[in-house]
């Protein structure tokens, strides 16, 4: 994968992914709005397999509550994140992994007003992915005017 970020979307407990070129102010998806949270999110560390495929992203936990509460509201969203050696772990594929120390700086929050979350990871170097990209039902940049 080539683009500069990956989206994360959660649709029936799943976790979803999508290339992604921009940074947009916000997302458009089943019929929910997503703004950019503000503040620190976190950097990721990716987590890949035996054959070095990516299969995911771990945040390390930290000890200021409103992080805390960041992490809280995606554990809830989908059994693809999980908590366990002191991180956060966003998964996309299945099945053991190591964790590789990239910190990819300046993963960004997305939010709706019901509380549902997105995830914007920067590409440091994903290389060769474990799980597939969705085509379809994507979430939408809210600020991108050439919709179809």
């Amino acid at each position: 994968m080539n683009a500069p970020y990956l989206l994360i979307w959660f649709k029936d407990g799943d976790a979803h992914a999508a290339e992604l070129c921009d940074l947009p102010h916000a997302f458009v998806y089943s019929g929910q709005t997503f703004h950019r949270v503000s503040g620190y999110f976190g950097d990721a560390d990716y987590l890949r397999d035996a054959d070095n495929r990516l299969v995911g992203f771990g945040y390390a936990f930290a000890v200021d509550k409103r992080e805390m509460a960041l992490y809280e509201g995606l554990l809830s969203q989908s059994t693809s994140v999980r908590r366990g050696d002191g991180m956060l772990m966003v998964l996309l594929a299945s099945g053991p992994f190591e964790i590789e120390c990239v910190q990819a700086m300046g993963s960004e929050l997305y939010r709706s007003q019901a509380g549902a979350m997105m995830v914007v990871v920067p590409n440091s170097g994903f290389g060769n992915l474990a799980f597939k990209l969705a085509a379809a039902e994507v979430p939408w940049p809210e600020n991108f005017e050439d919709r179809e």
